[in-house]
């Protein structure tokens, strides 16, 4: 029997809505899990006023190459990171347009052992926010719109600090802001 995790449509609909209705526009790095953001984010009319540009640089080499390289495995905070400042400063620092970079990444298990984990970074109005996740389960397709789902929320939380709601994982805010944990 399968157990429905996620949030009921409508939500989803409003807060993607009022994404591409807010002023944030700019970049989505999306590793490790495809990109389950920008897919949510663009399967709704406007998505042209929120993203520039979206990648997932998934090679090692590739993301070497263009990003230079990283002490540590690309789900890692220190990674993340440095993805995300290499957006900052290479796209938006003289830009008025981009005002916005998210970067994620993940490590997802499917072997029933260990919980997937990983990072979302969100630059947005000269604002950084860092979180960190864990979602528990083993089916690769529900972890990655898990990931999609949390990261939707996140960003809406990280543009106008409208709480996150979810229902399976736990998140935690680990930025220069007080520390928050929820369930997920």
């Amino acid at each position: 029997m399968n157990q429905h995790y996620f949030f009921e449509r409508t939500r989803n609909d409003r807060i993607i809505e009022e994404i591409h209705n807010s002023e944030a526009f700019g970049i989505f790095l999306e590793t490790g899990a495809g990109l389950p953001v920008t897919q949510a984010l663009s399967a709704h009319p406007g998505v042209e006023q929120t993203i520039y540009f979206a990648e997932s640089p998934i090679n090692h080499r590739y993301s070497r190459q263009k990003y230079g390289p990283s002490p540590n495995r690309a789900a890692s905070r220190s990674a993340v990171l440095q993805l995300l400042s290499h957006q900052v400063n290479t796209h938006c620092r003289d830009n008025e347009e981009c005002n916005l970079v998210f970067v994620s990444g993940f490590q997802l298990f499917t072997d029933g052992e260990n919980v997937s984990r990983g990072w979302i970074a969100v630059y947005f109005q000269g604002e950084t926010r860092l979180f960190y996740l864990t979602i528990p389960g083993n089916d690769r397709k529900e972890l990655i719109d898990a990931v999609g789902e949390a990261g939707v929320q996140l960003l809406k939380y990280a543009i106008d600090d409208e709480q996150p709601q979810f229902n399976r994982g736990t998140w935690e805010q680990v930025s220069a802001s007080a520390k928050q944990r929820a369930a997920i």
